[in-house]
């Protein structure tokens, strides 16, 4: 059986950060967080097999924006796009990414129920 994959979490709002890494903790998975798409970027590299759960709306860089660039170069980390409160047109890209992309993408509107089964199922 394989060990869980590492879970990338890219969040600007600390709370959230915070949450997901002990709830994702608590069921067995490595939690590594990042507050934003620059930290993300500028983090050491890893190996392991992985999975992202990536904020759609953020500052600077914006979630769809970071995953658009993890493909130019080479990062095909799955994602699992995260929304709390999105606008409408940030649901609609998020979505249009996922069918533009050949990479793994789930949209996920934040609640902490149902985390586990959606990350479990990344490959």
């Amino acid at each position: 059986m394989l060990s869980p994959a590492l879970i990338e979490v890219v969040d600007d709002d600390a709370d959230i950060r915070r949450m997901l890494q002990l709830v994702l903790e608590a069921r067995g998975f490595k939690v590594r967080t990042h507050d934003g798409a620059h930290a993300y970027l500028s983090a050491a590299p890893v190996t392991e097999r992985r999975v992202m759960l990536l904020d759609v709306r953020m500052p600077q860089m914006t979630g769809i924006e970071l995953q658009a660039r993890m493909i130019k170069t080479g990062d095909h980390t799955p994602v699992i796009f995260m929304s709390g409160e999105s606008l409408p047109q940030d649901t609609v890209a998020a979505h249009q990414s996922i069918v533009r992309s050949a990479d793994p993408l789930i949209f996920w509107a934040l609640r902490s129920a149902g985390l586990g089964p959606r990350v479990h199922r990344v490959p």
